[in-house]
C-alpha cells in the first residue's frame, strides 16, 4: 500500500494520487505512516530527480496540484518539504 503512494506521487498524476489515497484509507492505514513513509517518499524522490536534472521545475510545481484531491480525505500534506 505504501509503495503504491510512492509510485502514484512519482507518477506526478493527481487521479492516481488520490485513487492510492483512497485506498489505503480503506485498508484503514494510518494516515501519519501514509504520509510519511508513501507520500512524502515520493516527494522526497521527485525532489531527488529535480537535484540530479533528472527532473524539471514543472516536475515539483505538479506536485502542488497532486495535495489537492488528498484534502477532502484529510490528508493534505505540504509540498514544500522538498530538499
Amino acid at each position: 500500500m505504501l509503495e503504491a503512494l510512492y509510485r502514484a506521487v512519482l507518477s506526478r498524476e493527481p487521479e492516481e494520487v488520490a485513487r492510492a489515497v483512497e485506498e489505503a484509507i480503506g485498508a484503514g492505514l494510518d494516515p501519519l505512516t501514509m504520509i510519511e513513509e508513501g507520500l512524502a517518499r515520493g516527494l522526497r524522490e521527485v525532489g531527488d530527480l529535480y537535484g540530479r536534472g533528472e527532473a524539471f521545475l514543472a516536475d515539483l510545481l505538479s506536485l502542488i496540484h497532486i495535495s489537492e484531491p488528498t484534502r477532502p480525505l484529510y490528508i493534505s500534506y505540504a509540498v514544500f518539504c522538498l530538499k
